[in-house]
């Protein structure tokens, strides 16, 4: 591997500036439609060739990423009735049903060796698993109010809304430390809508990434995420933006050259090298794999490669090291 030194020196970065486990990055924006879940899977996996141990989470109720690497999604865990947990199978558990305690993380975690990492699986089940993190949520408030009342201890309201969020926010931390050490990068596919679910993947990332279209409303769903971002940092003040990757990039059409050089001049945030538009990442979809899979010479793979480069050296940059991948 013509990049081996390179890893084993970005790992020891790593090791030295995340001393509670791996490098947490969720691909979020609030409009649907954006290569998001094509995003996650496509960088799991290039970073995962470089030769860095992977965790990929799908906690998106689509289960589009977890199709992607060819694993199956059961949507018959989905039904109104009440949820049984005896009925899951082995490799079928998501990250909700670990949150709630039908499984141990490590049960759920599949090892795809053929992609050389890991993946707790998506599936139509986060729904439910979403509306009871809301209840916890709604739940916690009187109870933890209630308990503070009995000992005699008065809360003014910004400490009670800290107090609250940090109740219900931390449920995915909590089921993920006994693996974090286990991998270099945790990615999380996220769904477009806000949710208790996000707000607990956020909550715990170091990095977001945020795919955007180069049109109107997946900049205003942008802009969107950056005020929940502020809110986020209530909790964790060291979330930070890895950048913002244009995608389904048309080069030919001048709506998508001018709303790219728009952002370029009105964000801060760091930019990728667009993701070109190509009827390939389509077809890789429908063969259930990543575009670097089946086409690693096609324009958008490249694009790819280069920007999991990019993403590293951005994180090495935050860590205020000089190590760097060539691009």
């Amino acid at each position: 591997m013509a990049y081996e030194r390179t890893v084993e020196a970005v790992k020891n970065v790593l090791s030295n500036s995340y001393k509670d486990g791996a490098v947490k990055i969720a691909i979020k924006n609030i409009k649907g439609g954006v290569a998001k879940s094509v995003t996650t899977a496509t960088f799991g996996r290039l970073l995962a060739y470089y030769g860095f141990k992977v965790l990929v989470i799908d906690s998106d109720p689509q289960g589009t990423l977890t199709s992607s690497y060819g694993a199956n999604v059961n949507s018959d865990k989905y039904s109104d009735e009440k949820y049984n947990a005896s009925e899951i199978n082995e490799n079928e558990y998501n990250i909700g049903d670990v949150i709630f305690g039908y499984c141990d993380i490590r049960e759920a975690i599949v090892n795809l060796p053929d992609l050389e990492l890991d993946l707790i699986k998506g599936d139509l089940t986060l729904i439910k698993h979403t509306d009871l993190i809301d209840t916890v949520k709604y739940y916690s408030k009187d109870k933890i109010l209630n308990y503070f009342s009995e000992i005699g201890i008065s809360l003014n309201q910004e400490d009670e809304e800290k107090l609250i969020s940090q109740e219900y926010r931390n449920m995915i931390q909590e089921v993920l430390e006994p693996v974090e050490k286990d991998y270099d990068f945790i990615l999380f596919d996220m769904s477009p809508y806000y949710s208790s679910l996000n707000e607990n993947v956020l909550c715990i990332s170091d990095f977001v990434i945020v795919p955007a279209i180069m049109d109107k409303s997946s900049q205003e769903g942008y802009n969107f995420l950056i005020e929940k971002l502020d809110e986020v940092k209530d909790i964790n003040p060291n979330i930070d933006i890895l950048g913002i990757l244009p995608t389904l990039y048309r080069s030919s059409t001048n709506l998508h050259k001018l709303y790219l050089e728009s952002l370029e001049e009105e964000v801060e945030e760091y930019i990728f090298e667009p993701i070109p538009m190509n009827t390939k990442v389509s077809e890789a979809n429908s063969y259930e794999k990543t575009i670097f899979d089946i086409s690693k010479g096609n324009k958008a793979a490249r694009a790819y490669e280069k920007n999991t480069r990019l993403l590293v050296n951005n994180i090495m940059k935050f860590n205020n090291s000089e190590v760097r991948f060539p691009i």
